[in-house]
């Protein structure tokens, strides 16, 4: 990173930061430190972040899921880096991906129906292994497209794909995941992933082929656990 673009960034941080104390000085009154201390016990931004997406994909009509969605179907959000998301070099702590990735999941999973599912049948999804590519890094208030896909299931996990989308289309960042299904209060039944997307779909569906650097990743994974 450039000293005129570092320099940028941390005017804007600074700004941001002297703004955002009078703001709640001005509000708050001296109740402005019960903000700070929320901010510091608990991750408010997600929370409050996650309370949205379930709005606006289960309770506003013009987001519901439309009967035509396909489970293969790319989910996208979109976000802005904010102050709280730096780290000391001025840019998105690598950390932030993957935190920046669940919110993706959560939306992928709700936009298609398949959240529906598997509440109905007593079952959730739980990440197991994750591999990040760090190309470019994003920077203070960059707009970013979080782009959200299932590359292909089987009878142990969902795999997906997730893309950091930046200005003119450019892929900052790549992360794959692996999704194993558990049951919720492990004393149900346990569906499998082909089972829940043939739920979905009313009908048996073959996932995808798996491609040979998923295959090879998928291997890793499982040579890795022995």
């Amino acid at each position: 990173m450039s000293i005129k673009s570092t320099l940028k960034n941390l005017i804007f941080l600074v700004i941001t930061i002297g703004f955002t104390l009078l703001l709640l000085k001005r509000l708050l009154g001296s109740y402005a430190i019960v903000v700070p201390v929320l901010y510091f016990f608990f991750d408010v931004n997600a929370g409050i972040r996650v309370v949205l997406l379930f709005v606006k994909r289960k309770w506003i009509p013009v987001f519901w899921r439309r009967d035509d969605n396909d489970f293969l179907e790319t989910s996208k959000i979109t976000f802005f880096v904010l102050p709280s998301d730096m780290d000391i070099n001025l840019h998105m702590n690598n950390g932030r991906y993957l935190r920046e990735c669940e919110f993706g999941r959560i939306d992928f999973w709700i936009s298609n129906g398949m959240f529906e599912f598997m509440e109905k049948n007593n079952t959730a999804v739980t990440v197991t292994a994750t591999c990040a590519r760090y190309r470019r890094s994003l920077h203070l208030y960059q707009k970013i497209v979080l782009q959200t896909r299932v590359l292909a299931w089987d009878e142990d996990a969902f795999y997906l794909e997730q893309r950091f989308v930046g200005k003119n289309g450019f892929v900052h960042a790549l992360v794959l995941s692996k999704n194993k299904t558990v049951s919720r209060d492990n004393s149900g039944r346990l569906f499998m992933p082909e089972e829940l997307v043939s739920l979905l779909y009313g009908e048996c569906k073959e996932s995808p082929r798996k491609s040979e650097d998923l295959e090879l990743w998928i291997k890793y994974n499982s040579d890795a656990m022995n």
